[in-house]
């Protein structure tokens, strides 16, 4: 089974044919910025090293701040 990864603001979960991957690779497989980005799974914030494995699904959040 795939990663599914649903990325806020965009319309279709986008479905990673992986059996793990690390959360780092993850972004840098989706070609987003990860000081711009952050991963939730079951409502619980990973970090970089964690991983995500096959059949999981998973939220990516813009970090937006202001000033």
């Amino acid at each position: 089974m795939p990663v599914k990864v649903n990325i806020t603001g965009e319309g279709e979960p986008k479905i990673i044919e992986v059996s793990r991957i690390r959360v780092k690779d993850l972004l840098a497989k989706l070609g987003l910025n990860p000081t711009e980005y952050v991963v939730l799974k079951d409502g619980e914030i990973l970090v970089d090293d964690d991983e995500v494995v096959d059949g999981e699904v998973v939220t990516v959040f813009t970090v937006k701040s202001g000033g």
